[in-house]
């Protein structure tokens, strides 16, 4: 192997006792050894994501603004790929091309959010649907935590 050349990357990863998942990166390089930390948390946490659809783009960017700028979300990603649905509706099955958002927000935002869903969406019964965000970069979920408080 010519020297200087990377030899391997060896990954470890290890649950500390503060419930924080540490993962060691080690760069193994002649002739010097690079590691690099970095952390994420496994705690709960009172994040959430939100699964909406809408049936058109415009309808989507309309809703994905509003409550951002409402800080109801801290962000919202917008598919602007249709996904395919297929449901039970009335009594027959049903199917539609519809628009994906991915909605990041608080569990003390929740009840707010629907409330702007509801209004804003053209279908009488949207889909709002809520993750609980277990993990994720520190930096990433402090940052989210803060886009959403009442004011700032």
């Amino acid at each position: 192997m010519v020297r200087g050349q990377a030899v391997s990357f060896l990954a470890l990863s290890c649950l500390c006792s503060l419930r924080f998942s540490v993962f060691f990166v080690i760069h193994l390089f002649l002739p010097r050894i690079s590691i690099t930390m970095c952390f994420h948390t496994t705690m709960p946490t009172p994040l959430r994501l939100v699964l909406v659809t809408c049936s058109s783009i415009n309808e989507a960017r309309k809703l994905a603004r509003t409550v951002v700028e409402k800080r109801l979300a801290a962000c919202v990603n917008l598919h602007s790929s249709k996904v395919e649905s297929v449901y039970r509706w009335k009594g027959k099955v049903e199917s539609a091309r519809e628009h994906l958002l991915l909605i990041k927000t608080t569990a003390r935002r929740l009840k707010a959010l629907e409330k702007e869903v509801l209004r804003l969406h053209s279908y009488e019964t949207p889909e709002f649907l809520v993750l609980p965000i277990s993990a994720g970069s520190l930096a990433y979920l402090k940052w989210l935590g803060e886009q959403v408080k009442d004011s700032q």
